[in-house]
């Protein structure tokens, strides 16, 4: 088996734990989410249009974007296995975000 199989092969491997949604979330922030799958962290690219753009960052990865990736629909799949995450992480930081400014007009007008 050539060099270039056997990363196909593992690229299978992480691409359908991606689309099952078998990884744990880490994080995320405006333009990246981070998954981890077993000891293994991903950085995702999720700013801009997903269908295009959703893809391994930076995608100078061994694993890159046109090995993981076999184009939109796999794109897709794995978007709607993290916009979950994604939309429940953020919520969490702009409540905390919030929380932080009552403090702070509170602190304001004592």
């Amino acid at each position: 088996m050539s060099i270039k199989e056997k990363i196909n092969d593992v690229a299978v491997y992480f691409r359908n734990k991606l689309i099952t949604g078998d990884y744990e979330f880490i994080s995320c922030g405006d333009y990246k989410a981070t998954v981890k799958i077993e000891d293994y962290t991903f950085d995702l690219w999720i700013a801009n249009d997903i269908k295009v753009n959703l893809g391994i960052y930076p995608s100078e990865n061994i694993l890159s974007n046109k090995v993981l990736f076999r184009g939109e629909e796999d794109r897709l799949k794995v978007w709607d296995s993290l916009e979950p995450y994604v939309k429940a992480f953020r919520k969490k930081k702009r409540l905390e975000e919030l929380n932080e400014l009552k403090d702070r007009i509170e602190r304001l007008e004592e």
